[in-house]
């Protein structure tokens, strides 16, 4: 077991860090670039989400883990930011490492970060805006440019979250994404409605249906056999085998009876369903699909209004959902089942259409952040500007903040406001500028009073953010700065790290308990196997 010293440990989780945030700098801004992921477990994966890059790779150093494991608690929540967090976290332990290294305290410097991150939610929030009117310009925010046309997929995202929108709650999940690769280009269609990936089990049932009646069943239609393992049947002639499988086959009859009786036109089944039950419903008239997903399942009960059933007993048409059309279509060389015209909102689907499934996963990403980022605005309907703006304003406004603060607190809120203009000089990098040129300029334009005025990186000039269409949510931007300054403090605090196993002995204990009982096992068999043989000689 071996234990570092306080410089050890702070050295090393500024080199863990910065070369993290490193790995992280040129995924930011509308032209990021991507990395290709490749693993045990993942074929070649190109992205430029940081919150997939997070999910697929792994680190050994405890420093590295933590920061992991709150970039991914984050991305789990927003999915929008990750890469700015990781960039904020690195450029705000830099700062510190630069702190220690002039003899200041690590505590001075939490106290200064956490001043800093009190004083910076208050002027986050006086300069943000009323949001509601900038969600097409969130979606567009948080896509790339490249790959498809981001006036077009911004729209559609815009679209697809008001759709599932219901008393100003969103879940992006309830939006379904079917990636279907074969074309030459990427192309993204809207389904107001939902896609099933499946077919109906029998070839003859009906492909369309209107003003259907939905049935959605969490059991098998499947003969049920009668015997089980705590029953015995007694079969003394041929003739009582084929009674038993009259019983069961009558049971299966019974409830398709019963199922043609309520008035149901589509039945979406969790479970199996056997030939001879699709020979049936073929036969009647309806169609049937078997082994639909959890989650469809319950997107389906929740657009049209039917209660998923897990016995025949509940069956009744008030547990039937209503749909105006069902149909089945072709999608490349798949065939799908379109469920549209729900009386309720709260399904939508995008067909995500591309060369390979590689590049349509990592276009899978991208859309998932803009639909989440718009997500949160609809929840808390603020935004503000991108682009560097809001980081190069709240870095003037904690500058002059700072020099109230008497002591040596007063240069780690410096420090936090340098840190905070990484985004800026990294979107400037990316889009091939001089980052110090960019941000010079910015700094005098927000010293003559132009809150919202950043790097629009697809023009390559500094503009009025807003007016350009560059916005962020206000909830995401703030937890990534927040979050980040929270984690750079505990960092800080970290003053020794203590490598081995503390279980280890009490693990060598349980074993060595553990070979005891198994002996004194043996022990006791052996003797009640020669008693045994000894009564039995008797």
């Amino acid at each position: 077991m071996r234990k570092y010293t306080v410089n050890e440990i702070q050295e090393t989780n500024y080199l863990v860090v910065k070369s993290l945030s490193s790995m992280f700098e040129s995924v930011l801004g509308p032209f990021g670039r991507y990395k290709l992921l490749k693993g045990e477990d993942v074929s070649e994966f190109p992205t430029t989400t940081g919150y997939n890059i997070l999910k697929e790779i792994e680190f050994d150093h405890p420093t590295a883990k933590l920061f992991v494991r709150a970039a991914l608690k984050h991305g789990d929540i927003y999915r929008d930011g990750v890469s700015q967090l990781i960039l904020y976290l690195g450029e705000l332990l830099t700062q510190a490492f630069s702190l220690f290294n002039l003899g200041i305290h690590p505590l001075t410097v939490v106290r200064g970060y956490e001043k800093a991150l009190s004083m910076g939610e208050k002027y986050l929030y006086e300069i943000s805006f009323n949001g509601s009117l900038y969600l097409k310009d969130t979606a567009k925010t948080a896509l790339k440019y490249g790959l498809y046309d981001v006036e077009k997929i911004s729209e559609i995202v815009t679209e697809c979250i008001k759709k599932v929108s219901m008393n100003g709650e969103s879940d992006p999940e309830d939006i379904l994404i079917v990636p279907e690769p074969g074309d030459s280009t990427i192309d993204i269609e809207y389904f107001d409605g939902l896609v099933v990936d499946r077919e109906p089990v029998e070839r003859d049932m009906p492909k369309r249906i209107e003003n259907g009646k939905i049935a959605l069943l969490n059991y098998p239609l499947e003969n049920k056999k009668l015997r089980n393992e705590s029953s015995k049947i007694l079969i003394s002639r041929p003739e009582d085998i084929q009674a038993l499988l009259y019983s069961e086959e009558n049971q299966l009859l019974n409830e398709l009876e019963i199922l043609k009786n309520s008035g149901a036109d589509v039945i979406c089944c969790q479970k199996g369903i056997d030939e001879l039950a699709g020979e049936i419903l073929s036969r009647h008239g309806i169609m049937a699909l078997k082994r639909v997903s959890n989650r469809d399942m319950k997107r389906l009960s929740r657009a049209s209004g039917g209660k998923v059933v897990n016995s025949i007993d509940e069956l009744n048409p008030s547990n039937l959902g209503s749909v105006g059309m069902v149909e089945v279509k072709r999608v490349g060389k798949q065939k799908y089942v379109f469920f549209s015209k729900f009386p309720n909102n709260g399904v939508s689907t995008l067909i995500i259409r591309g060369g390979s499934i590689h590049v349509i996963e990592s276009v899978v990403g991208e859309i998932k952040s803009s639909l989440y980022s718009v997500s949160s605005l609809i929840k808390t309907p603020r935004a503000l500007p991108g682009g560097g703006a809001t980081e190069v304003e709240l870095a003037m406004r904690l500058r002059r903040y700072a020099k109230k603060i008497a002591g040596k607190e007063q240069l780690a809120i410096e420090r936090f406001a340098d840190a905070l203009e990484i985004i800026p000089k990294t979107l400037a990098k990316n889009s091939g500028l001089n980052p110090v040129d960019v941000l010079l300029k910015l700094r005098a334009e927000h010293s003559m009073g132009n809150v919202y005025h950043g790097f629009e990186a697809v023009s390559g000039r500094i503009e009025d953010m807003v007016k350009a269409g560059v916005v962020e949510a206000y909830e995401v931007k703030r937890n990534v700065i927040l979050g980040a300054g929270e984690i750079a403090c505990m960092m800080v605090r970290v003053d020794e790290m203590v490598w081995g196993d503390v279980l280890k002995p009490l693990r060598k204990e349980k074993s060595l308990m553990e070979k005891e009982i198994e002996t004194i096992k043996s022990e006791v068999e052996h003797l009640w196997k020669t008693r045994k043989r000894n009564l039995q000689q008797d």
